[in-house]
């Protein structure tokens, strides 16, 4: 399924010149021999190349399609025209070469496409569609798109679908582009690449039978980059069905929107970074109704950023850590079961949560705790200038729950804590609830923290009642807020918002 066979060659086509006598002696001859010339240059220099175009990256200028009546896969790439183009999308990825341009007119091409040969970084392969009537249909077969062992290849329009497997598989591979992409209906993953460098832009990924995108092991910088990534992993497993697993070294999420991904459980997340992965950037994004969390941020050295979480069991998740992880300015606020939550796996967590705005709106499900943040097991769990707030109107959930001290190191400080709770208790230490003060007491932190009754805040969870955390925050050198001001770098306000703006 995986395999890396050489690419098949292909059969150049070359013209023939004919020779024309002309007597020396003819009083015309000069010109005779000068039309001659001419008619034996355009025979041998213009038949190879006859209405192929070139393209700005000095390849040629590419046709398919299938519905012309003057299509075919006989002609060699220097012949193919808009007037006589290829038949099939695979015949121009095997004689397709760098600098070439293949525009593919409306049409389904059943079965897998192939790249044969790399481009190069200043002149890529690019199949482009003319609109977006153009499907690549895998009708069964293992994989849509297939690239493997070749570079500086993109894809731009296409609709992918019908694969047994993945939608589309990038391996061993780099400088590859997936662009405006709708890769939908595939029974595994909608893409998966391995040690390979890719960047997915502008994509809709929906609807594949597991995770929508699958980053393995040996990737390094791949970006993802305003993409939808929607509804995949419904296919009724425990595992392999977020929206984005990321498991290798330096990739970057942003400006995506992550929805409703994972079958009904605690393993299939929005995004995923993996115990391997590292350096990680998580940015921009908007988390929704995901079946385990929005974020798990497992792995070295990530930051998470000015994200929006939402409404899913879990909304931010460490574990894992060998590194701390960095999480700030980010919002998390609706209903979870716990909006933040430090645990462990093979290793405890590691992280940095600070300033954020971290909201439990209410109760996910009837049973079990709840809580804003939940620390159950962490090496490090560092959370300082945080809005925390239980805002469910049950009052059986608390703002910050330390299940067992014996089982985290805790830095814990100017925060704002708030809740229902009549007796000022938005604190809970193994498993008993109590007041700042109690637990200043019990735990020796938050000793510069805020804990009030509950906060009011507008439908984009700006603080409408009184500000008390405003310039009542640690500098910890970050520059802007979640709305993208300016943060103060003596004061700055608790909270992902900064109320001087």
């Amino acid at each position: 399924m995986f395999d890396r066979g050489p690419p098949e060659g292909v059969v150049p086509v070359t013209g023939r010149g004919e020779s024309i006598t002309v007597e020396a002696n003819s009083r015309r001859g000069g010109v005779v021999r000068a039309v001659s010339l001419l008619m034996f240059l355009a025979v041998v220099c213009l038949v190879p190349g006859a209405g192929a175009a070139f393209a700005s990256d000095g390849g040629y200028v590419l046709w398919v399609d299938q519905a012309n009546s003057s299509c075919t896969n006989a002609l060699a790439r220097e012949q193919v025209s808009r007037a006589t183009p290829w038949c099939t999308l695979q015949r121009a990825a095997e004689a397709s070469r760098a600098g070439d341009t293949v525009r593919v007119m409306p049409g389904r091409f059943q079965g897998t496409v192939r790249p044969a040969a790399s481009g190069t970084a200043s002149a890529p392969i690019r199949f482009v569609t003319t609109s977006d009537a153009v499907v690549i249909d895998a009708a069964g077969a293992a994989v849509g798109v297939k690239i493997v062992g070749v570079s500086w290849v993109s894809f731009e329009g296409f609709t992918v679908t019908g694969a047994a497997g993945q939608g589309v598989f990038v391996d061993g591979a780099s400088g590859v582009t997936l662009t405006h992409l709708d890769v939908s209906g595939n029974g595994t993953y909608g893409v998966q690449a391995r040690a390979s460098a890719l960047r997915i832009s502008g994509s809709s990924i929906s609807g594949n039978g597991m995770a929508g995108i699958s980053e393995l092991s040996g990737s390094i910088g791949n970006v993802y980059e305003g993409n939808t990534i929607r509804g995949n992993g419904k296919d009724g497993r425990l595992y392999n069905g977020d929206g984005i697993q990321l498991n290798g070294t330096g990739a970057t999420v942003r400006n995506s929107s992550i929805c409703d991904n994972g079958d009904p459980g605690q393993f299939e997340h929005g995004i995923y970074a993996g115990s391997s992965s590292s350096a990680y950037l998580i940015e921009s994004n908007t988390l929704e109704g995901n079946a385990a969390s929005d974020i798990k941020a497992a792995g070295s050295g990530g930051t998470v950023r000015y994200n929006r979480l939402a409404d899913s069991r879990f909304g931010l998740v460490f574990s894992d850590n060998g590194k701390p992880v960095s999480a700030y300015y980010n919002l998390v606020a609706g209903k979870f079961q716990h909006a933040v939550f430090f645990t462990s796996g093979a290793t405890a967590a590691r992280a940095e949560l600070w300033d954020n705005t971290i909201v439990q709106t209410g109760r996910l499900g009837s049973t079990g705790d709840t809580s804003a943040v939940f620390i159950n097991a962490a090496r490090l769990a560092d959370i300082r200038n945080n809005l925390i707030c239980y805002a469910g109107r049950d009052g059986r959930g608390v703002a910050l729950y330390f299940k067992d001290a014996s089982r985290a190191t805790l830095v814990s400080n100017t925060n704002w804590l708030c809740g229902g709770d009549r007796q000022g208790r938005s604190f809970a230490l193994n498993g008993v609830r109590t007041t700042l003060g109690g637990w200043h007491t019990a735990s020796g932190q938050d000793a510069a923290s805020l804990s009030t009754l509950a906060v009011s805040f507008d439908a984009g969870f700006h603080v409408t009642s009184r500000n008390v955390g405003a310039r009542r925050g640690q500098p910890l050198g970050l520059e802007r807020d979640y709305a993208g001001f300016e943060v103060s770098t003596r004061t700055p306000d608790i909270g992902a918002f900064q109320s001087s703006r």
